[in-house]
């Protein structure tokens, strides 16, 4: 046998073991994810890596990252003096978490039936939004006030209660004015919203 050969062979061998291996991470990673539901720092950092759907709204993708950016908000509600003035509060349950998963798609759905109604929210846009909701809540008079609030009580910094919030919003307000414009029936939206939802390209990875 020549050494090239030997060196060929062994190269094989390695790279059986390593796909192997990585199969094995694979499908650990995806029972942690899709069975567990694993928070841990490094569930999180490889699910987000490798962006792993949680669920799919037609071609829409409801990555894991924003179904859990949703459920941690939802956490930091049910733990809060709000939830337990309303007796909300206490811990996640697998409807707390089903819950956070809706929030995610239907703001994929929000997205993709806008987007047919040719309407946007540009970056400028939802800085603009953003600007007059700070005007109407006044002037902090304390350095990373707002940073601290968006923190303790969605979990999210300034980008991520954009994206989360702010853009959504904008896209929804304006497909119901354009669909009430369009129908004269002020429900039009919401019911297309959940027919939409109720379509077969709706699927849900996540088992609860």
């Amino acid at each position: 046998m020549t050494p090239s050969l030997r060196l060929s062979r062994r190269a094989v061998v390695i790279g059986v073991v390593f796909l192997v291996g990585f199969a094995l991470a694979g499908a650990g990673l995806a029972s942690s994810v899709y069975v567990f539901q694993n928070e841990d720092a490094l569930t999180r950092s490889l699910a987000g890596w490798l962006r792993l759907p949680a669920a799919r709204v037609g071609s829409r993708v409801v990555t894991y990252d924003d179904y859990l950016s949703h459920l941690g908000s939802l956490r930091l509600f049910l733990e809060g003096p709000l939830a337990a003035a309303q007796g909300l509060g206490g811990p996640l349950t697998p409807a707390h978490r089903q819950s956070a998963l809706d929030r995610a798609m239907r703001l994929a759905a929000i997205d993709e039936l806008a987007q047919a109604a040719e309407l946007t929210a540009t970056p400028l846009d939802v800085e603009r939004a953003y600007e007059g909701m700070l005007a109407q809540a006044g002037t902090s008079t304390t350095p990373g006030e707002l940073q601290d609030f968006l923190r303790d009580q969605f979990g999210w910094n300034e980008e991520e209660f954009k994206r989360y919030v702010i853009r959504p919003a904008l896209l929804e307000d304006a497909s119901r004015v354009k669909r009430t414009r369009e129908t004269s029936d002020e429900t039009s939206f919401d019911r297309e919203l959940e027919e939409r939802m109720k379509r077969k390209d709706v699927v849900k990875y996540l088992r609860f």
